[in-house]
């Protein structure tokens, strides 16, 4: 219970305005049962919330001081333990900045600065503009209560003031604002604290272990491939889990309060980031060993499964880290280092793990720059398509071409898988894959208006780019705008493993399929996905990773990688692409073992379509180009 001192510290004598005091009825009968129901005593909910309520600070201002003695024995009596007043009405604004408090209970008629002056002053205050006001008043007049109202009078009550009614609508006021704070402080689908309770508690641990010279850690933890579950089985689903992680996310932190990752004053926390994103803070860490023993058991309680119509789905998640001090000293830094580690580490494939360094950052900051740059070149035409030419292994003839997407910068020229990756870190992904058929489309068109038999071209896309399902439509759009589906091979590159592929995306794959399009998989041997999914798909060739050439003859576990990957590809009956081939020596070691096609520097470079047309492209005969029409190298 607080009195303003300027109650008695102004002596300055004033006319007294004519009001009505408050009056308070007898307690007794119904009245009685209301005031027991309106109080935090009695209130509904958990002990917690009653609590909260009793806590709750009230602020009158009224120039009668019988009016705020009733109010203040009524509000003691009912359960209210943190009440303060003020009768110098000229005071109120600065007693609302130093004790904010949740609820202000205003008189309208007061000498000096009435109570619409109060209200109006508080409207136009960023910080006083949300809190809750009762208007008591005892003015008849119905454009005064408007006029309150318009200010941002929450409620009104006329004067004599019923408490039991009084009670019941500071209930009512503090349940809606305790409920406002609420959603504006926690995540809705989950219930735990938000990004502004993370950036909060953040700014107190941060303070908090600079002062002691400790150290802390943020952790990122994002589920993995949860775009496919809300395509395949719906929004809710992807909810559920999210739900159902947040839960064993929450009783895995819990479990460490009160242990050696807190501090005295701040205990571990967990936080509801944004999107698929959580946030877990650290209070208290001695070493990277800690906090790895830490995400080593939580990497165990986070996993799961759930059965959906009898589908069972498996939910894993990756996790990145940064540490604090060392990494950053500000919470948006720390956030955004934290999420460099999460992504970096979905790259890695499901259920990983990384640790924020210098060198991510820098890759993040290089690539957050090409991909701006990138939007640029998309829309000045800046990206051209060349085509590198791909032969029989045994034969020698040219079989078919891989386009090769080329960006000609400043910087440097990307060109290929690099361009792939780069463009899978933008939006740009559908665009980018209908554009590429367009230009597919339009090269292949100008082949043979010029006279030129044509082979297959081979086109890459990275399912991180654009999904299957997504590339459907435009796959269609292009056939019945007249490309060949028998010239297109459709590359796909990091298709996710069997638990987490798409029943949508497996289906466009096999819909791509029957409209004669061939399907290929990239990157084979390295990035490929689970042989289990690949297995199940329609898939005629694959195409070995470029990295196995470059230390094909330097390292010979990379020797034995590359002969296992053709020959698993071959078991499966899928022709088997062998790209970056640079001499002759891994040539025939790629032919003894059954590669089927083969390019790179031994053959040729990328060309531009022109000049593959005139050097690479035999006249047109009947039928598709192949075998001893095409020529060699």
């Amino acid at each position: 219970m607080a009195t303003n001192s300027a109650d008695a510290a102004d002596d300055r004598p004033r006319e007294a305005p004519e009001t009505t005091p408050i009056m308070f009825p007898p307690v007794g009968g119904l009245i009685e049962e209301a005031l027991l129901v309106a109080s935090p005593r009695q209130g509904s909910g958990s002990h917690r919330s009653s609590n909260a309520l009793a806590d709750a600070a009230i602020m009158m201002v009224d120039d009668e001081a019988l009016n705020i003695e009733m109010t203040q024995a009524f509000l003691q009596e009912a359960g209210y333990r943190n009440f303060m007043h003020t009768s110098d009405s000229r005071t109120a604004i600065a007693l609302l900045h130093e004790r904010m408090p949740a609820v202000l209970l205003l008189d309208l008629s007061m000498p000096e600065v009435s109570g619409m002056d109060i209200l109006n002053e508080m409207r136009e205050d960023p910080l006083l503009r949300h809190i809750p006001v009762i208007v008591l008043t005892g003015a008849t007049d119905p454009q005064a209560k408007l006029q309150a109202l318009a200010a941002g009078a929450m409620d009104f009550l006329p004067k004599p003031v019923d408490p039991s009614e009084l009670a019941l609508r500071l209930r009512n006021t503090l349940a809606a604002t305790a409920y406002r704070d609420f959603l504006t402080h926690h995540d809705s689908l989950t219930g735990l604290p938000n990004r502004l309770m993370y950036s909060r508690y953040m700014a107190d641990v941060i303070a908090d272990s600079e002062a002691r010279g400790a150290r802390g850690a943020v952790v990122h933890v994002g589920v993995d491939r949860l775009g496919p579950v809300n395509d395949a089985l719906g929004r809710a689903v992807g909810d559920h889990v999210l739900v159902r992680l947040a839960k064993r996310l929450a009783s895995s932190v819990e479990s460490e309060v009160g242990g050696e990752l807190g501090s005295e004053t701040h205990q571990p926390r967990l936080f509801r980031f944004e999107g698929d994103e959580f946030a877990i803070v650290l209070p208290h860490v001695e070493g990277e060993e800690m906090v790895a023993a830490f995400i080593s058991r939580l990497m165990e309680e986070a996993g799961c499964a759930l059965n959906r119509g009898g589908q069972t789905l498996f939910v894993t998640c990756s996790i990145g880290i940064a540490l604090f001090p060392q990494d950053a000293r500000g919470f948006d830094e720390l956030a955004g280092k934290a999420s460099i580690a999460l992504r970096k580490a979905k790259e890695r494939g499901p259920h990983n793990y990384e640790f924020f360094s210098p060198e991510l950052g820098r890759s993040a900051a290089a690539s957050l720059g090409a991909a701006a740059e990138l939007r640029l070149a998309m829309r000045h035409d800046q990206i051209a398509l060349r085509f590198e030419p791909c032969f029989d292994a045994q034969l020698g003839w040219m079989v078919s071409a891989q386009v090769v997407p080329t960006w000609l910068r400043a910087g440097g020229a990307i060109a290929g898988d690099a361009l792939l990756d780069l463009m899978a870190s933008t939006d740009l992904g559908r665009e980018f894959a209908e554009w590429q058929l367009e230009e597919v489309q339009s090269v292949l068109a100008a082949w043979r208006a010029e006279g030129h038999d044509c082979v297959p071209l081979r086109i890459s896309l990275s399912v991180a780019q654009i999904a299957p399902a997504a590339f459907l439509p435009l796959a269609r759009k292009a056939v019945r705008d007249g490309l060949d589906p028998r010239l297109a091979i459709v590359e796909w590159q990091r298709v996710p493993g069997a638990e987490e592929l798409s029943t949508s995306d497996a289906q466009a794959l096999i819909a791509l399929a029957r409209m004669d399009l061939r399907i290929g998989v990239g990157r084979f041997g390295v990035a490929a996905g689970s042989l289990i999914a690949l297995a199940h798909l329609p898939i005629d060739q694959v195409r070995l990773d470029a990295s196995l050439m470059r230390e094909f003859a330097s390292d010979a576990r990379t020797e034995t990688v590359a002969r296992q990957s053709i020959a698993l590809a071959k078991g499966m009956g899928w022709k088997c692409v062998v790209t970056a081939v640079e001499n002759l020596h891994q040539l025939d070691v790629l032919r003894h073992h059954g590669a089927d096609q083969y390019c790179g520097p031994v053959a040729d470079q990328p060309l531009e379509a022109q000049e593959f047309a005139r050097k690479r492209l035999a006249p047109r005969r009947k039928g598709l180009q192949g075998g001893p029409g095409a020529q060699g190298h």
